[in-house]
């Protein structure tokens, strides 16, 4: 399979290329160009609470590269400037790549356009094979999975998680708090009680594709293109294990974790529904361990700096 360069457009605006790369062929998978557009780059670690920010001079000059885990390197997003190559790798460590084996899509990047953003017209002449307009939208959260993902399945077979997926704030997965983007929650879902649509999603290289959800946020200002980048590794975890509310027999709310509605529907084979129950169980153990690490060293670091 031939890889496609994505153009990424606004009402004929050139936003952005997403420009890939097979590993036969190149040293990343994917490259992320904003065609000269001016940008800033907002990171999540893992439990924080605020974003890192990252803004270098002539911003527009770097390009994004995203190069997947090997024997020897983790996974790591790297910013690289155009002309003299250098490059800077993003403090993200704890980051995951899709594989056959996923079985939910992977939160990856958000790109935030400001509301009066005006930039270049995008050239109908270029040569890029896959054009991607998000046109009234000016936020697009970016989810990587396989090649093989079947986005409509897994909304059938999950549809708790799948609609929490969509509806949960993008940085949570890192987080583990459902409010720091309260604009998602207020300009999301339709305001007319409508269906939303699906995500859309385009093909990246060999084994991989992006799901990406739209909305339009109208408070964004600005002259600047945010993209937010996350520590991923514990997203499965912290969207299986998401608490929800249902109403009982009795009539009261209950709260429980997202999995277990869904497993309590008849989706999937009972046999199944034992190994999630099992998996979701071991999700647990390791997001808790995790969490305590981290509480740990923070706790260690500030009786330091006293």
């Amino acid at each position: 399979m031939k890889s496609q360069k994505v153009a990424i457009i606004k009402n004929g605006i050139d936003i952005g290329k997403i420009i890939p790369f097979n590993k036969d062929e190149g040293e990343y998978d994917f490259k992320i160009s904003f065609v000269k557009n001016d940008y800033e780059v907002n990171m999540y670690p893992f439990l924080s609470s605020a974003p890192e920010k990252v803004e270098l001079e002539d911003m527009a000059s770097w390009e994004i590269s995203y190069h997947r885990k090997t024997i020897m390197k983790p996974t790591v997003i790297l910013l690289k400037e155009e002309k003299s190559q250098e490059h800077k790798p993003l403090p993200l460590n704890r980051l995951v790549d899709p594989t056959s084996h996923n079985e939910f899509p992977i939160p990856f990047m958000r790109v935030e356009i400001p509301s009066d953003f005006s930039g270049k017209i995008y050239d109908s002449k270029s040569k890029e094979n896959i054009l991607f307009d998000i046109k009234d939208a000016n936020v697009a959260e970016f989810y990587l999975t396989h090649i093989d993902f079947d986005y409509e399945r897994f909304a059938r077979k999950w549809p708790t998680i799948s609609l929490r997926l969509m509806v949960a704030s993008f940085e949570f997965f890192a987080t583990n708090n459902l409010l720091t983007d309260n604009g998602k929650f207020k300009y999301f879902m339709p305001s007319d009680g409508g269906v939303r649509a699906g995500a859309e999603e385009f093909i990246v290289n060999n084994d991989m594709k992006f799901y990406i959800n739209l909305y339009n946020n109208p408070e964004l200002i600005g002259e600047k293109i945010k993209v937010t980048f996350i520590e991923n590794e514990f997203a499965d975890a912290l969207l299986g294990l998401s608490s929800i509310g249902y109403k009982n027999e009795e009539g009261k709310v209950e709260m429980i974790p997202a999995y277990q509605e869904d497993l309590s529907r008849d989706t999937m084979p009972k046999e199944e529904k034992r190994k999630w129950e099992y998996r979701f169980n071991k999700m647990r153990d390791k997001l808790e361990r995790e969490i305590r690490k981290v509480k740990r060293s923070r706790f260690i670091k500030s009786n330091e700096m006293i």
